[in-house]
């Protein structure tokens, strides 16, 4: 899912894991997709980092398929809608000639 982030959303990604390492007193990178958190050994801070970063990684994956749906839906918008089809089918072409005969 972090891999999909494009633009201001990666950049505010980037922006709140800074601020969660700050939160918590520890660092915290993303790179490839993956996240990695590194503090003091004590690991006291491991099992509350991890609960707020799956609810925050939850939100970004919210952020991500939503911008799909309405991706999609804007391709679908934008796509013809076929004619409709009518049970009297293509009327024949009229044969005539231009002028007048005498």
């Amino acid at each position: 899912i972090l891999k999909k982030l494009e633009g201001a959303k990666a950049q505010d990604f980037e922006n709140d894991l800074w601020q969660f390492g700050q939160h918590f007193g520890i660092e915290a990178t993303h790179a490839d997709g993956v996240v990695e958190l590194r503090g003091p050994s004590d690991l006291k801070w491991e099992d509350a980092a991890r609960k707020e970063l799956s609810q925050v990684t939850s939100w970004y994956a919210q952020q991500v398929s939503e911008a799909a749906a309405a991706k999609a839906k804007a391709k679908a918008k934008a796509a013809p809608a076929p004619e409709p089809d009518d049970e009297w089918g293509a009327a024949p072409e009229a044969e005539f000639e231009l002028g007048h005969r005498w």
